[in-house]
């Protein structure tokens, strides 16, 4: 039987996904995205800490973010067999066996589409679910909401989620952000970004939503989404790396 395949991106804070590997208690396969393509330091540190869990480092040439991390992670499982994978993030501790009651459950319950040990922070998501409901949506970036946005998309796809009863883990919140003062100041930029691109494309925040397609284009379904725009000057990494104002409309292509 093919090993569950897990992966996590990651962008600073070694000692977190040490612990974070350190909790996987489930044979796998992991794949760690580094999304930090600056430090030199930080990139020879992950691929130590790679070797030591067995895990393999996908180095990339700028940060991803969050939603085209998870999409390649996905397409990674994907193509090597996987009918799921687990997602993660560095800053979430598993705890004991929650990996194998999350697999046992997706066994039991296949018409649950995404299993969730710790919200979205670390999750169990099937290629059915990605082929219904659409990859997530790289607009919403480096990170925020990108979550919400494909909980609603769930909802439309008529997709159904669900925790793991016994299952769980320890996050520490936003520690990417947290222990980086840049990182800190640009998060603000880019949760504004995300949040009025969110209302312009569901029209209204959680609960709120007035559309049933994005933007409310009536000849584009849920899974759809807009080749991202201006990725390049809101990476965390670029100088003076600010996100604008507010997004502008991609309109009805």
């Amino acid at each position: 039987m093919q090993k569950p395949f897990i992966g996590i991106p990651v962008l600073n804070r070694l000692d977190l996904l040490e612990r974070c590997l350190g909790s996987v208690d489930l044979a796998s396969e992991v794949v760690v995205i580094n999304n930090n393509a600056v430090d030199a330091a930080f990139r020879s540190g992950l691929h130590q800490l790679g070797a030591r869990f067995s895990a393999v480092v996908f180095d990339q040439e700028r940060n991803l973010g969050v939603s085209a991390s998870w999409n390649l992670l996905a397409r990674t499982a994907f193509d090597r067999g996987c009918d799921w994978l687990f997602i993660g993030s560095n800053d979430t501790v598993l705890r004991p066996d929650s990996l194998a009651k999350t697999a046992a459950m997706a066994g039991r319950e296949p018409e649950v589409g995404v299993w969730h040990i710790h919200a979205w922070n670390f999750f169990l998501i099937r290629r059915t679910t990605i082929e219904r409901v659409g990859q997530f949506d790289e607009n919403f970036y480096p990170a925020y909401k990108e979550d919400q946005d494909y909980s609603y998309r769930c909802i439309l796809a008529g997709v159904e989620r669900a925790d793991v009863p016994g299952a769980g883990a320890d996050h520490v919140g936003s520690a990417t952000v947290g222990s980086n003062e840049r990182y800190r100041i640009l998060s603000t930029a880019a949760g504004c970004w995300n949040y009025w691109y969110y209302l312009i494309k569901w029209g209204g925040d959680a609960t709120k939503e007035r559309f049933r397609k994005p933007f409310d284009a009536p000849d584009k379904d849920h899974s759809w989404w807009p080749a991202p725009g201006g990725i390049e000057v809101r990476d965390w990494d670029r100088v003076g790396g600010l996100a604008p104002a507010a997004p502008h409309s991609p309109g009805r292509p």
